[in-house]
């Protein structure tokens, strides 16, 4: 029998204790006792069309703070620019600067540090398991995954470095921690964690040269699809037993760039940058795009589409932004079974309405309804934004903070978690 890695024991005890010896070389994620299910447990029940809703802010704001040293970057101690959240809605992760990343507990108090900070991350895109324990993230040449239990801190349990030796541009973890997705020089390797405690690489390596690949990546709660954004389209793939299986038709490439043809409600780009989010049980996937005419008019819309039986179509109507140069989409999120849609905006400064909102919808009966009012801000920058699995729990991050000096707008970033409250129509 070889020798046990201790990463795998963590893991081990975070997953339920599941683990066997006997069958070292079998995968966790077929170990019925942890094996995580695509349904989810706290779906949707919203319906602003029998109760009114609002967004409450819970506890204080979380601000960044200034340079630790004289002439430091001022982004050093900036929070919010990138967040996770487990699928409860209790454990969020946010990005600290460039090289930290810092983990909060939430309760009916609010936001509160949890551990101690993480210094090894570098540059944006990480990765928190949707049981809050697992977190997979960029460290230099190394993608790091780290795990913690019972409230201690991170302690690191394995390291990928990948035949490319090359900085990640975008990392996924599943809900369980079993599975990870890393795509480097365009390339996406999978991995996937075995009952030794090692990690196997699933075949095929994904990726095409100048496909431009994975410059986002998302995994599906039971880490059995994938979605990955690459230029001009998003490629989807299914995990049968341990091999990927490309999904995409030649209809789905019309599918999602139909926007640059046909009538004048379709004349939109191709996906836009990193605006991109996919439902917890890989079903349904939420798509930013920017029209084509970047020097005159940009027009940001998003667009929801289901994925069923190897089909994509889309959901509900194209939703749009409240001014048409708003940039609708820069912070996205889907919660567990696609019904509700978190969508960040930044207003822009040539309106002269300099601040960001959030804007929120539920899926009836194929289409879309707002939940409540706008969240607002006083200032424009949204950072990023995460939605839990039931869709009732939203932590935003904002770029641009006026709190130590209102005559000053600094880049210290603030972070805030919103719960949706409901009161019953007469």
């Amino acid at each position: 029998m070889n020798k046990m890695n201790p990463g795998y024991f963590a893991i081990c005890l975070l997953l339920l204790s599941a683990c066997n010896a006997d069958d070292e070389d079998r995968p966790v994620r077929f170990a019925s006792a942890i094996e995580e299910s695509a349904s989810c447990g706290q779906s949707s029940v919203i319906d602003p069309s029998f109760s009114v809703y609002s967004w409450e802010k819970i506890g204080e704001t979380i601000h960044g703070g200034p340079p630790s040293t004289s002439g430091g970057s001022e982004f050093e101690n900036a929070v919010g620019f990138d967040v996770g959240i487990s699928r409860d809605g209790r454990k969020i992760v946010s990005s600290i600067g460039d090289e930290r990343l810092r983990s909060f507990s939430l309760d009916t108090n609010g936001l509160e540090q949890s551990e101690t900070d993480i210094d090894r991350y570098y540059k944006p895109q990480f990765s928190l398991s949707g049981n809050g324990s697992v977190l997979l993230q960029n460290s230099e040449s190394t993608v790091t995954l780290l795990t913690r239990s019972n409230g201690n801190d991170w302690k690191i349990a394995h390291e990928f470095m990948g035949d490319s030796d090359s900085v990640a541009n975008s990392v996924a973890v599943n809900s369980s921690g079993t599975l990870v997705a890393i795509s480097a020089r365009n390339e996406i390797r999978t991995y996937e964690l075995l009952e030794n405690g090692s990690w196997r690489q699933l075949e095929p390596i994904l990726g095409q040269p100048g496909e431009n690949l994975g410059s986002k990546l998302i995994l599906s709660n039971d880490g059995r699809t994938l979605f990955a954004l690459r230029a001009f389209g998003i490629n989807i793939y299914k995990l049968d037993v341990d091999k990927w299986i490309y999904q995409n038709t030649d209809g789905d490439e019309y599918v999602f760039n139909r926007y640059n043809r046909g009538s004048e409600d379709w004349n939109y780009g191709p996906p836009f940058s990193t605006y991109m989010a996919a439902s917890g049980n890989g079903n349904v996937v939420a798509v930013g795009y920017v029209s084509t005419n970047f020097r005159t008019t940009k027009d940001f819309t998003v667009r929801m589409f289901a994925f069923e039986d190897g089909a994509i179509h889309p959901i509900g109507q194209t939703l749009h932004a409240a001014h048409r140069h708003d940039s609708f989409g820069h912070g996205l999120d889907l919660n567990c079974d696609g019904s509700v849609v978190a969508i960040g905006a930044d207003t822009k400064w040539t309106l002269g309405d300099e601040s960001a909102y959030v804007r929120s919808f539920v899926n009836i009966d194929n289409a879309w309804h707002q939940i409540g009012e706008d969240i607002t801000f006083d200032n424009q920058g949204l950072g990023d934004l995460a939605i839990s699995e039931n869709g009732e729990t939203i932590i935003i991050g904002q770029a641009n903070d006026y709190a130590t000096d209102v005559r000053k707008l600094n880049f210290y970033g603030e972070l805030r978690a919103y719960e949706l409250v409901r009161s019953d129509t007469e």
